[in-house]
């Protein structure tokens, strides 16, 4: 790209500062028609470079449009939360996660971005419309993928910059800008299977080294992804650990372990092991640590509660015992005498400080409330104290000051399912960042305070959405508690709250003559309860309890009365709820019973969908008698809804870990078209409602995407893009609106659909 700028870089500034004004004012001139393609690919980077790179200067509703998909980057990472720029950092949490979903499904999910930032709404109009969000939103997102990341390092290049190495499932080894999220050339091919392990080689030749699955060590140029070498006699089984080593001389070793339970000791320059192998047991973490003299012990964690040691001749010194399960990590850190502290980590949760010369735990255990610890990094804050930095099974990473054994700041949400690996990322103005992944990596600053996570009253396992006097009322479960709530635009109103014993696994609604619409909960101790939507007050009696936790709920009509189907075990239950006596059962499936769905048939009875396993199974509940099979997914079903299809007759929608939507004639019991496809993670949830218009089904994926569908042609309609794995959705149609309501480990999203 050219431009025309003035001599002088103040010149350079003032000129595109000028451009983008002129970008922005084109681009202004509508909400609905593209803007010119130029302005599209290049108005975010001219006001980057004019210093105008804010929301008065990009238009909300043009970032939909926007094609360079680099904003995040050039906002800087990690992204301050400057009040200017709001908008444009709700744009960046999800740029990295678009890919080639459309300008509406775009412009939808930012006005969700924003409304969960608090940040100015794109203008123009919307079919789908954010009512009420609240979302821990973790942007500075590097990289995103199909496949969760399992190896992060730093690489420092010989021209000064500094790259991130990553890998995860995939055979290849990628590599990112951390300061703008752009990937750097191709990836690394070469390993047969997964690679699983990296390590930085330092030097005057920048290497890279990659262990894999296929049991060897690589050797790689980071600037040109050529490989270089690779260790002879590797591994008889996966790498999992690799880590550098100085050594006498000033020379670099590299140590690796493998699933063969061994650690092997390697020199990079003639690619041969110095020792023979080391019978380790099965070691996931290793460390170089410097005791005297300026010789370093290797120390290696994951066989069992000890951490281990060995001097480089592969002598065994004193283990280190304190650790009462596994252990996962380790981080070496400057002691406050001077001598290096080994940090360890495991699966009792606690972080042990050990002087490994004497053998002796120093100060306290460091305890969280985050179950195991999964990683453990060094960084650095303003004021020159090193900080030791831990990662979590519970996506949270916490930030310890060594020296006094207390906690250096809150928690970071940095991910809603467990942080796979972490690495320090020190940065050329001093600062020493961190880069976590799950199945996204993300930077960020811990000297900056952090979005840490959702509002406490926005977190929700479950969800439904009542049809109740004329509107819709949403439906919440949180553990054993269930409240029920009037949303409206931007803002809900409790209108009543009830408890179980204990959590919560299933809700449905019914409509019982006399009693109007009711919810039923089920528990984990097989107890279901039955509520008045209105009111939240009991009604009629407690069914159960049932010699399993409840895992599903429906109502299925039957004559003149309604059934409660309750699903438990490999066992489908049927109660008479006004009665609160037994109604039969339905049989033993093969697998846990996850999703019931009452599906009416054109001979006018109504059929019981349950599915276990791949198979979902029709039953006739008043015969008891199974009538049906509807076999075609390639992995387990977690979710049943019912729609119509063209005809008006009624579909069975079913979702599954194999990522398609399948819509089946239950009357034949075939597929009704080809599977439904777009989700690139499990299929968790699936609803459906007739909204004004039509009827719509809508999806939720562990990918972070709400996929709207028509029934009618199994296509996709609309796709919300929310930036972290859903595990529920529940819609219902009111007179003007539908309204549907999705959850994860993330928050709440309520949303206004309209055909």
């Amino acid at each position: 790209m050219t431009t025309s700028a003035q001599p002088g870089p103040d010149g350079a500034v003032r000129a595109h500062r000028r451009v983008a004004e002129v970008l922005a004012g084109l681009a202004a001139r509508s909400v609905d028609v593209p803007p010119h393609p130029y302005v599209r690919r290049y108005l975010t980077e001219h006001a980057a470079r004019g210093g105008v790179l804010d929301d008065e200067h990009v238009p909300g509703h043009f970032l939909p449009w926007e094609t360079s998909g680099s904003v995040r980057g050039q906002l800087g990472m990690p992204i301050s939360e400057d009040p200017s720029r709001l908008r444009l950092a709700a744009w960046a949490c999800i740029e990295a996660f678009l890919g080639d979903v459309g300008v509406e499904s775009r412009h939808v999910s930012l006005a969700v971005m924003c409304r969960a930032f608090g940040a100015p709404m794109p203008a123009g109009a919307r079919r789908v419309e954010p009512m009420w969000v609240r979302m821990s939103v973790a942007g500075n997102v590097l990289l995103s993928g199909e496949h969760p990341v399992w190896a992060m390092t730093p690489v420092p290049l010989p021209d000064g910059r500094l790259l991130l190495a990553t890998a995860s499932r995939a055979s290849t080894v990628t590599m990112v800008d951390p300061a703008t999220g752009n990937r750097v050339g191709d990836p690394f091919a070469g390993h047969r299977g997964s690679v699983r392990a990296l390590a930085a080689l330092p030097g005057d030749v920048s290497l890279l080294a990659t262990g894999g699955d296929d049991g060897t060590v690589r050797l790689w140029d980071p600037t040109t992804g050529t490989q270089t070498g690779q260790m002879r006699d590797g591994h008889d089984g996966p790498v999992l650990a690799l880590a550098v080593v100085p050594a006498p001389g000033g020379t670099t070793l590299l140590a690796s372990s493998g699933a063969d339970r061994t650690v092997r000791l390697w020199d990079p320059d003639s690619l041969r092991e110095v020792i023979p192998p080391i019978a380790s047991g099965w070691v996931r973490a290793l460390a170089a640590v410097p005791v005297s003299d300026g010789v370093s012990w290797l120390a290696a964690a994951g066989t069992d509660e000890l951490v281990r040691l060995w001097d480089l001749t592969g002598a065994a010194r004193e283990p280190l015992v304190g650790h009462t399960e596994v252990t996962r990590a380790l981080a070496v850190l400057p002691g406050p005498s001077g001598r290096p502290v080994l940090a360890s980590g495991g699966y009792d949760g606690a972080i042990l400080r050990w002087d490994p010369e004497a053998g002796r735990q120093v100060g306290e255990p460091l305890l969280g409330s985050g179950g195991p610890v999964f990683s453990l990094v060094t960084s650095r804050f303003p004021d020159g104290r090193t900080i030791l930095v831990s990662a979590h099974a519970d996506g949270l990473v916490r930030l310890w000051d060594p020296v006094t054994g207390g906690q250096a700041g809150e928690p970071v949400l940095a991910h809603v399912r467990p942080v796979r690996t972490m690495t320090s990322l020190p940065v050329a103005d001093g600062r020493v960042l961190v880069a976590t992944a799950s199945w996204a990596a993300r930077v960020w600053d811990p000297a900056v305070p952090q979005r840490s996570s959702a509002d406490a009253s926005g977190r929700c396992d479950l969800m439904a959405v009542v049809p109740l006097d004329g509107d819709l009322v949403v439906a919440m479960v949180r553990g054993a508690d269930v409240d029920l709530w009037d949303v409206g635009d931007g803002s809900r109103e409790l209108r009543a709250s009830f408890r179980h014993g204990s959590r919560v696994r299933a809700i449905a609604t019914l409509t019982i003559p006399g009693l109007g619409t009711v919810l039923a909960t089920g528990d984990d101790d097989g107890e279901v309860r039955l509520w008045s939507a209105a009111s939240g007050e009991p009604v009629l009696a407690r069914v159960g309890p049932h010699p399993n936790g409840v895992l599903a709920l429906t109502g299925v009509p039957a004559g003149d009365r309604t059934l409660l189907a309750v699903a438990c075990g490999r066992t489908v239950y049927l109660w008479d709820p006004e009665t609160g006596e037994a109604a039969g059962s339905l049989g033993e499936h093969p697998h846990a019973v996850c999703a019931v769905a009452a599906v009416p048939v054109p001979d006018g009875r109504t059929l019981l969908a349950a599915a276990s396993g791949r198979v979902v199974y029709l039953w006739d509940p008043v015969a008891g008698t199974r009538v049906g099979e509807l076999a075609g997914h390639d992995d387990h079903v977690n979710a049943l809804t019912v729609t119509q299809s063209a005809d008006g007759t009624a579909l069975l929608v079913s979702v599954a870990d194999d990522r398609t939507l399948r819509r089946w004639d239950p009357s034949t019991g075939t597929q009704a078209g080809e599977p439904s496809t777009g989700h690139k993670g499990q299929v968790c949830a699936v609803t459906s409602a007739t909204a004004p218009g039509g009827p719509l089904v809508a999806s939720a994926s562990y990918d972070g995407n709400v996929r709207f569908w028509d029934p009618r042609t199994g296509q996709g309609d609309l796709v919300v893009v929310l930036g972290g794995p859903l595990s529920h959705v529940a819609m219902a149609a009111g007179a003007d609106r539908a309204v549907l309501a999705v959850c994860g480990p993330a928050g709440v999203v309520v949303l206004a659909v309209r055909r």
